[in-house]
């Protein structure tokens, strides 16, 4: 049986109720594999998917998928994320984050200082602020790493003990408005 994407869509038309459009997808129609970890809109109106055969743009009619020939050094995406300046931030189960700006993907400059801390992690998510500071949380815990590449561990989620600890940097001064 093969997975089957949808997307929703609500048509309206003047004078008349709006009815919900579905349109379905399959490999046949231009999708790498069934097989789909996280969608998105961008603010351009484009379709993300991150799949496990590389990473798709979808236009409305076709599919461009984004693979290692096009910038990607392991296929397996996971997460997407679109910033304030419209790049799309990706990440892989190889622990590689990758972001495509200017019809290219390239790797992010600090997937050094990053990937040991969440290789291999299937609970992934990122994030980043307008000051270029990137959020990354795995199933390990939660890091930022800053502008110059610095890791800093937020949250542990591996204590000996098994209790979840909060790590708080009380050197910044976080303002409440």
């Amino acid at each position: 049986l093969a997975l089957r994407l949808e997307l929703f869509q609500v048509v309206k038309v003047q004078g008349v109720k709006p009815e919900p459009a579905f349109k379905h997808f399959t490999t046949e129609d231009g999708l790498p594999s069934s097989q789909i970890y996280q969608a998105l809109q961008s603010t351009d109106g484009y379709v993300w998917f991150a799949t496990d055969k590389g990473v798709v743009k979808y236009n409305g009619y076709e599919f461009k998928t984004y693979t290692a020939k096009d910038g990607l050094t392991d296929n397996v995406v996971f997460n997407l994320f679109e910033d304030f300046k419209r790049r799309i931030w990706m990440i892989s189960f190889a622990g590689n984050i990758f972001i495509y700006e200017n019809d290219r993907i390239q790797p992010y400059q600090f997937n050094s200082a990053i990937r040991p801390y969440i290789m291999r992690s299937f609970q992934l998510e990122i994030s980043v602020d307008s000051l270029d500071y990137v959020y990354v949380s795995s199933s390990f815990g939660e890091f930022s790493l800053d502008p110059k590449g610095n890791v800093t561990k937020k949250y542990d989620y591996n204590d000996k003990n098994g209790i979840i600890k909060l790590l708080i940097d009380d050197t910044q001064n976080f303002n409440k408005p």
